[in-house]
């Protein structure tokens, strides 16, 4: 069974346990690159920490898919890693942070889609809750890839040239999407955009 596909199937429980430090991040690397199954728990211990933060970064605490969300983001590091020619360019962590900020996008974007308009349902207008949860809606408005670079270089912290490792893009065109998605989320909020754009790493409390 592929790496991918055990992580995929298994359940969070079997991920869950202190991260073996012996086990070398080249060595992780060449058993994704390998498909070796065994490294599922080595890979899933080392990353589960980060892709925790990531995802409790973004919805601003634990979101009720937790676990679906962590196998889910655990199975794309692994499926992006094994196929990018170079994966050795960026820590595992980075790795995983990107990837897991896509997977949570998704999950947000598909969230704010069923809710009503009123984000901010059951808190008081202008409270800091309330205003989190604006930014998290406006930003899942955005156009899908000017959503992933405001998500993962402004919110996660990623720098461009990691931005643009994980999506497979130039870093021109990560730098012209984040100026657009600065833009229009500037525009949304109707403040000056390096003002905004520099609040949107304040998104989790």
């Amino acid at each position: 069974m592929h790496l991918a596909l055990t992580l995929e199937l298994g359940s969070t429980a079997s991920v869950s346990g202190p991260t073996p430090a012996s086990v070398s991040e080249k060595s992780l690397f060449d058993a994704i690159l390998q498909g070796d199954e065994r490294a599922a728990g080595a890979v899933s211990c080392r990353l589960l920490p980060v892709v925790e933060a990531t995802l409790e970064r973004i919805f601003g605490s634990r979101p009720r898919a937790h676990d679906a969300l962590v196998r889910s983001s655990l199975a794309r590091v692994i499926f992006e890693v094994a196929r990018h020619p170079h994966p050795w360019v960026c820590q595992l962590s980075a790795w995983a942070s990107g990837l897991t900020g896509l997977v949570a996008l998704e999950a947000l974007r598909a969230r704010e889609s069923t809710c009503s308009s009123d984000v901010a349902a059951g808190r008081t207008e202008g409270a800091p809750g309330a205003r989190i949860e604006q930014l998290r809606k406006m930003i899942a408005e955005l156009r899908p890839r000017q959503a992933e670079v405001i998500v993962l270089h402004d919110v996660l912290g990623l720098p461009t040239t990691q931005v643009a490792i994980t999506l497979g893009v130039s870093l021109e065109t990560v730098k012209s999407r984040l100026s657009l998605g600065r833009e229009r989320l500037a525009a949304r909020l109707a403040r000056p955009a390096k003002a905004d754009a520099s609040r949107v790493v304040a998104l989790a409390p």
